[in-house]
């Protein structure tokens, strides 16, 4: 059985609607109609509590869904050596719907997965520039992304997301309000 929107945001964002993640994002396998209208109603709901949908891609029965928190993902995006790297990779961190829109089309391009959307969902710059300059190898440890720095920092986040993702897949499965986790 196919799981819902709602099991899919749950199950993969539950850390974003806590406030402890940027983003994440999902492949939902629906008709690219159905996505549209959960990405239009989802965001008359969630914008308000300051998180987006978005649709980066789509292909004939799937489409590639990021969710993130805006004020997030700004002062992410503008840190110091993220801004740099983003410049040279032809984005302009003070405008955030242009880096996603970016972000999107570099992935429809689908020459090779744009690196950079470590950054777009919070991972840290000195691991995106670890997976990039040793092409996804020789990391330190592996979680929810490839760690390449600080490893006992990464361990303890991750440790974070799973907790967060158990809890809210519980308050979920009691009720199945996905507001309700957001609001809570």
């Amino acid at each position: 059985m196919r799981e819902s929107f709602n099991d899919m945001v749950v199950k993969y964002c539950s850390p974003v609607l806590a406030g402890i993640k940027t983003a994440n994002m999902f492949t939902s396998f629906d008709t690219l109609s159905n996505i549209k209208n959960f990405v239009k109603a989802y965001n008359k709901v969630f914008n308000s509590f300051g998180i987006y949908f978005y649709i980066l891609s789509s292909g004939k029965n799937n489409s590639l869904i990021y969710v993130y928190r805006l004020d997030r993902l700004m002062k992410d995006l503008k840190q110091k050596f993220v801004e740099e790297f983003m410049l040279k990779e032809g984005y302009n961190v003070y405008d955030i719907k242009s880096c996603i829109e970016i972000l999107s089309y570099k992935i429809k391009l689908k020459k090779d997965f744009p690196h950079e959307i470590g950054l777009f969902l919070g991972y840290p710059i000195y691991d995106v520039l670890g997976f990039i300059e040793n092409k996804g190898c020789n990391f330190k440890y592996c979680g929810f992304w490839k760690v390449y720095g600080n490893e006992e920092n990464a361990k303890r986040i991750f440790c974070e997301y799973e907790q967060c993702i158990d809890l809210y897949r519980g308050r979920f499965n009691k009720d199945k309000n996905l507001l309700k986790l957001v609001t809570c």
